[in-house]
């Protein structure tokens, strides 16, 4: 119970300063160029190095002690933000400077992601593993949403100075909770002081096509990215329907947000009931609250599908990301969860890119109706192949 509460505890810490971390740096980078373009690149910027650098920060997690890495990074996240703070109060702001610092972020990010899954298999028992990771999706969800209001606040009434100082210094505090942390015993050693990383990712990619289910559950983790991204783009061209603006677009936003803290604290229950079949049960909702959303007239209604939507997305989310953890050996564990996060990436980067081309060719309700599309081919492929996803829990 100490191990679960210290988790958590960091979990919203961190969670809470990436909300003021999010809105501090696309405002700051907005006021200094006045240009949306300068933004999209910001956050390409955060997930493009992941494609190239976590396959081989996955093999080194594999290989080393996953508690001491994410000790690490947290550090390594702190001072970032504390050398973004002294630009700040120095007044040595330049887009180009936040850039390089933003492509330091997405460096220790890409190792990050790995190593905190790695920690979890590391420090938490199989029969943990779903409770922790359920709890940790209502936590994040929350942390998120009170970091983004607190950013507006301290921005508005305070500077930005101070955001990117509290954002450090939370980035410390959870490293500490971490370094209070106990890892499990009897845990196999596996550290190397040399090893050839092709040889690991080809060996990890070989792990991933030879275990029974684990490829198709990395290719459904896609969906709730799709999902994830697919909703904070339409999210403002939906309230601009209703001539809601800025404020009913905040509305929808923590709607969805709503939902997903909903998510977190029913999937374990819903985990223990239904076990593997909560994936399409979560697959179904996402498909229905779109098809909602795209012939609804009804700002009640919208507001409903949008939490179903929000429910489902982050569901699946907890769900599949418990299912990974319980299928993946812990000498594996990060070469699976890199595998992930690659696939991730590209989903975010391609779905933020396409889905404002396709609502330029197709209209709100033509993207929506296409995501129901795809989930349901998805959905059905999965009823007929559930074998795929027995494990158990």
């Amino acid at each position: 119970m100490k191990n679960e509460s210290l988790y958590l505890w960091s979990i919203f810490c961190s969670n809470f300063g990436e909300g003021i971390r999010q809105v501090t740096m696309i405002w700051l980078v907005y006021r200094l160029t006045g240009s949306a373009a300068s933004i999209g690149l910001l956050l390409a910027l955060y997930y493009l190095p992941s494609m190239l650098i976590t396959p081989f920060a996955s093999v080194y997690v594999d290989y080393h002690e996953a508690k001491k890495l994410v000790l690490i990074i947290e550090v390594c996240f702190a001072a970032i933000l504390f050398i973004m703070a002294l630009s700040m109060y120095f007044q040595w702001q330049s887009f180009l400077l936040y850039c390089a610092l933003q492509l330091c972020l997405a460096f220790c990010y890409s190792v990050y992601k790995p190593a905190s899954q790695s920690f979890i298999k590391e420090t938490f028992s199989n029969q943990d593993i779903p409770n922790v990771l359920g709890k940790s999706t209502s936590l994040s969800e929350l942390a998120l949403i009170l970091g983004i209001g607190a950013a507006g606040l301290l921005f508005i009434n305070l500077s930005l100075t101070l955001c990117f100082i509290i954002n450090a210094l939370l980035f410390c505090l959870s490293s500490v909770l971490i370094f209070f942390m106990k890892t499990m015993d009897g845990l196999p050693k596996q550290e190397k002081v040399s090893f050839h990383y092709f040889e690991e990712i080809k060996s990890g990619l070989q792990y991933v096509r030879e275990t029974n289910g684990l490829s198709y559950l990395l290719l459904l983790s896609v969906i709730n990215s799709i999902s994830i991204q697919m909703a904070t783009t339409l999210f403002l061209p939906l309230a601009e329907t209703f001539d809601g603006g800025s404020k009913l677009y905040a509305a929808f936003e923590i709607t969805f947000a709503v939902g997903g803290i909903t998510a977190g604290l029913v999937v374990v229950q819903l985990l223990k009931n239904y076990k593997h079949k909560v994936v399409y049960m979560t697959m179904f909702g996402m498909t229905s609250s779109s098809l909602c959303l795209s012939i609804s007239s009804s700002p009640f209604l919208f507001f409903f599908c949008i939490f179903i939507l929000g429910l489902s997305t982050m569901a699946h989310l907890a769900s599949i990301q418990t299912l990974i953890q319980l299928y993946t050996e812990k000498k594996v564990i990060g070469r699976v969860m890199g595998v992930r996060t690659i696939l991730a990436s590209l989903v975010k980067v391609a779905s933020a890119l396409s889905t404002g081309v396709l609502i330029g060719v197709l209209g709100t309700g033509g993207v929506l109706i296409s995501f129901s599309i795809l989930v349901l081919v998805v959905l059905s492929f999965t009823l007929k192949n559930i074998s795929l996803l027995k494990v158990e829990i």
